[in-house]
């Protein structure tokens, strides 16, 4: 399952955020927050999932403490340094709206595998990083608290289409996102609890 970090300041503001930027949470939506709990929790006991897995930086360890605290004593969280964010530094810190005018940007989202971030990564990188992580965690049934680009890779991965195809899928705050094999069985869902293994037809 793969759940997009808590919105921080940056993301109410509009700004690019860095990888390893330190920036806090913007006021967070304590309903839907004790919904999306809920519906970890229940997943969680109904599937036995023990395994925890989120980006090492502060707002992908914060989101997997608040979400999974108290949830499960069977559940261990381990950062990961594969599941940060993409390094865009011509973009770090900058407002979206400035973004959206250049070549790059039009560029990123017409034909991703063609660019290069000066400093920065390809997609082809991040493709890298997340190869090894699919690697490490084979056969593991896994919960992963990440962000916009290695989620994108880790479902084309999953899935089995090229990564070029990234932008087939956007991950809201607060949703999840499901899958079974190469089966993607919620996205962008507020509700996963309902989820019967058993009853899959495969």
């Amino acid at each position: 399952m793969l759940v997009r970090h808590l919105p921080t300041l940056d993301d109410a503001n509009g700004i690019y955020t860095p990888p390893d930027s330190n920036v806090g949470f913007a006021a967070i939506d304590e309903s839907r927050l004790a919904g999306l709990r809920e519906e970890i929790s229940a997943f969680v006991h109904a599937h036995n999932i023990q395994h925890v897995y989120c980006s090492s930086n502060q707002r992908g360890v914060k989101t997997a403490e608040i979400l999974f605290d108290g949830l499960s004593t069977k559940c261990k969280i381990a950062a990961d340094s594969a599941l940060g964010n993409m390094d865009q530094p011509e973009w770090g810190n900058q407002p979206q709206s400035y973004v959206k005018t250049t070549d790059k940007y039009r560029l990123w989202h017409s034909n991703p595998s063609t660019v290069q971030f000066e400093g920065g990564e390809s997609l082809q990188d991040v493709e890298r990083r997340i190869d090894k992580f699919l690697d490490r965690t084979s056969g593991q049934s896994a919960i992963i608290v990440s962000h916009t680009t290695p989620m994108q890779v880790l479902l084309c991965k999953l899935i089995g289409i090229d990564v070029d195809r990234i932008w087939c899928f956007e991950f809201e705050h607060y949703r999840l996102t499901a899958m079974f094999g190469q089966i993607l069985l919620r996205y962008n869902a507020a509700k996963i609890s309902d989820i019967n293994f058993e009853e899959l037809k495969l």
